[in-house]
């Protein structure tokens, strides 16, 4: 009989521990019945294996009276649909989920992510479904992986003798897999001890470990230690060793030390050896540029460096050949920096290749991962277009113009070479939810203790359009407000905001509330540079004016209406907006009331500038801040009153710390309270040093400055604060604590020590 005529008579399967045998003949796709042959077994065999359920299957066939009987012996793997965790106290379920990459019930979550349809839920689906290993057969090898993640992540803890085990326990044809962990004792450094050094310091070295000594300022009482962890280190001490000239450097030997139950003591003895110079610089395949244009900052800053080799400037040695290539648009060159050590000369010689690429140009540009945003809003932000010789400026500016739209959690930007001379650009978005529902609190000195609610949705329908609505009230002020911004209104760079808004604000002898509408066109030119111009309708209250209340705010309240043009122009290369380290900021503005009507007559000019710069010497990540502002306001025609709000309130949390808001300016002699001025100025210097960079700082300031009526006055008199603070930046907003001492008293602030406050912005 042939064996295309044979009929599998029976089929047994043998080995199966988490499967059944009906889906293992499913798998396999073999029943009783069905016409035997060794080819269709074969590929039979070779399908179920590429399924990934089975680390072994082998067949046996036995003929019969009936038919061909097949044993299927098989070793099959489980279909993990969770896991567990037994016997972990020091890290919590979550903690453990995350280091192995197993999210709490990834079935649910992806099943709630399938409900969305905005295009971050569809980003964090594909992210999920990557990284949640499970609802599939998983291999002993994949779990082993598991395993050793949770010892490593418990290492990192301090507890390098952790055991762990696993047992897989069968559920409805599913399958649990449960982790057994017994934590051990845990470990802690004590201290860290460097040995041999002659040049360097040793907290240089310390710098660069993740060991870490305890610190009661930073409140590190028990730091963990691990053996795995001290590895990684030396092999980061070896590299800065390198990296920093001492090309023969490196950590010989270590030792670890009990102290106590649970201390360790670590000793790490250190070779450095000479420290190389840098010797020649020869750069090859160079025929664009002048030997000197490449090289003259790097031999600058070689030379305030005692021409010691530093990676560092090596590395922006290799950045500024290629910025320069890249930004004449031979985009693709190739730039490589090969230190050649010189072991009997102690120098360093440098060959710098460059492989030179072609112009090249823009064919197309394609966007991806915009599910909600429509493609011309990412389009109209680029300044990259199709045929457009590409250049790292454009590329970088574009980048610029799309972060700041504030949609995406990321944006690359990549060509993609087509040919020689031409390339695709890629803008990849990853989006984020844009709808915002905010509930907080705040602190100001002028508004006292607020709270807020606020309701905002960026990106509305996908058209990169703002809507939002706010409510905050507190102690002294409340403000309601809803506003919509057009983005390239007319299809310019341009945005228009409209909005609609109640504020009231309540001063010890006296409460103003404005209600109105306002309209404000703001357009970008060049880089970095903004102007506005807007409008002001509103209506005008006071009310509940003391008897005692400065004659300023008595005539003040004779005003019901006003109608205000406001304009001015901006430039703005800050890193950051709400907690700066480099760059600068420049601003002048110009507000006029009474010219379209209204009762509150009067032109007000303001200039504000800052600047900061990352420490450039000591590389220790202190940021040092200079700020300043001139302002000036005058009536025109009607009554000749200058409105009381529009006046500079000197001193305070913004202007001059140790003073209370606005006493170091102008105060009514009867009443000592400050009235406002008509001209001011302010500078203030602050070092901020953190404690932990991005997060946590620690600062010293002083400012000073004056408020008075005319300029003569300005310069005469001059008020100063000085003092410490600390500044955390949180996601939502900074807080700014600080502890000013004024440096002279004046009427009705006699108190020499002020605490300041701020949660929200910083100026």
């Amino acid at each position: 009989m042939a064996f295309s005529q044979e009929v599998i008579s029976t089929v047994r399967v043998e080995g199966n521990r988490y499967l059944t045998d009906k889906e293992v003949l499913k798998l396999l796709n073999l029943h009783k019945g069905l016409v035997y042959s060794p080819d269709y077994i074969y590929k039979a065999v070779k399908r179920a294996y590429r399924k990934g359920a089975f680390e072994y299957i082998s067949v046996y066939r036995k003929e019969e009276k009936e038919g061909v009987k097949l044993l299927i012996k098989v070793r099959d793997l489980p279909v993990v649909y969770d896991v567990q965790f037994v016997g972990n106290e020091e890290l919590s379920e979550e903690e453990l989920r995350k280091a192995i990459g197993v999210l709490e019930n990834p079935q649910e979550v992806l099943e709630e992510q399938t409900s969305y349809i905005s295009g971050p839920a569809v980003e964090e689906k594909l992210k999920i479904k990557k990284l949640v290993p499970i609802g599939r057969p998983l291999s002993l090898e994949e779990i082993e992986q598991m395993v050793g993640r949770i010892k490593l992540r418990y290492a990192l803890e301090g507890y390098p003798d952790v055991k762990v085990s696993y047992k897989i326990v069968p559920i409805k044809g599913a399958s649990k897999l449960v982790f057994y962990i017994k934590e051990g004792s845990p470990q802690y450094v004590d201290e860290i001890v460097i040995k041999g050094l002659k040049r360097l310091d040793p907290d240089d070295i310390k710098d660069v470990m993740e060991l870490e000594e305890p610190n009661i300022f930073l409140f590190r009482f028990h730091p963990p230690f691990a053996e795995e962890i001290l590895e990684n280190d030396i092999a980061n001490i070896n590299h800065f060793l390198k990296n920093k000239g001492f090309f023969e450097g490196k950590v010989e030997k270590y030792e670890i030390k009990k102290v106590g139950k649970k201390g360790v003591k670590v000793i790490l003895y250190i070779h450095e050896g000479p420290r190389y110079k840098v010797g020649k610089v020869e750069i090859k395949g160079n025929n664009y540029f002048g030997y000197g244009e490449l090289t003259k900052d790097f031999f600058r800053q070689l030379k305030k460096n005692d021409y010691y080799y530093n990676q560092k400037l090596v590395d922006k040695l290799r950045n500024t050949i290629l910025d320069k290539y890249q930004n004449l648009g031979l985009f693709f060159t190739k730039v490589y920096v090969i230190p050649k050590p010189n072991v009997e000369k102690k120098v360093v010689n440098l060959l710098v290749e460059v492989k030179e690429s072609p112009p090249t140009y823009n064919r197309w540009v394609e966007i991806k991962g915009n599910y909600e945003t429509r493609d011309y809003v990412l389009r109209r932000e680029l300044e990259l277009y199709e045929g457009d010789l590409i250049t790292k400026e454009r590329l970088k500016w574009s980048n610029i113009w799309i972060e700041r739209l504030g949609y995406y959690a990321g944006v690359d930007i990549k060509p993609e070479l087509l040919t020689p001379e031409f390339a695709k650009t890629t803008v990849k978005v990853t989006e984020r939810f844009t709808g915002q529902f905010s509930v907080g609190l705040g602190y100001s000195e002028t508004s006292g203790l607020s709270g807020f609610v606020s309701l905002r949705k960026g990106n509305f329908l996908g058209m990169g359009d703002i809507v939002s609505v706010s409510l905050s009230w507190g102690e002294y002020a409340k403000n309601y407000r809803f506003s919509y911004t057009r983005k390239w209104f007319l299809r310019k760079p341009q945005d228009l905001t409209f909005s609609v808004y109640n504020s009231k604000r309540d001063y010890d002898t006296y409460t103003v509330e404005y209600k109105g509408i306002s309209a404000t066109l703001t357009r970008r030119f060049w880089h970095y540079w903004e102007w506005y111009a807007g409008l002001d309708l509103q209506s005008v209250k006071y009310s509940d004016i003391s008897p005692d209340a400065s004659i300023y705010v008595k005539e003040a309240s004779r005003f019901d209406s006003a109608r205000l043009i406001r304009f001015g122009v901006s430039r703005d290369t800050r890193d950051s907006y709400m907690f700066p380290s480099e760059g600068s900021h420049f601003g002048i503005g110009t507000k006029l009331g009474g010219l379209l009507g209204g009762d509150e007559k009067f032109v007000k000019l303001s200039l504000k500038g800052s600047y900061y710069l990352r420490d450039p010497y000591f590389d220790s990540g202190t940021i040092f801040s200079v700020r300043g502002q001139v302002g000036m306001v005058k009536a025109w025609g009607g009554l000749g009153i200058t409105p009381i709000d529009e006046r500079f309130f000197v001193g305070g949390d913004y202007t001059i710390r140790g003073y209370r808001y606005g006493y170091a300016g102008p105060i009514d002699p009867q009443t000592e309270d400050p009235v406002g001025a008509d001209r001011m100025w302010t500078l203030s210097v602050e070092a901020d040093y953190p404690v932990k960079r991005k997060f946590f700082y620690v600062g010293a300031f002083l400012d000073m400055g004056n408020g008075a009526n005319s300029w003569g006055d300005l310069v005469k008199d001059v008020k100063a604060g000085a003092g410490f603070g600390i500044r955390f930046v949180t996601p939502m907003a900074p807080i700014k604590l600080d502890f000013a001492w004024k440096l002279k008293k004046v009427k009705g602030d006699t108190n020499r020590f002020r605490i300041h406050l701020v949660i929200g912005s910083f100026f």
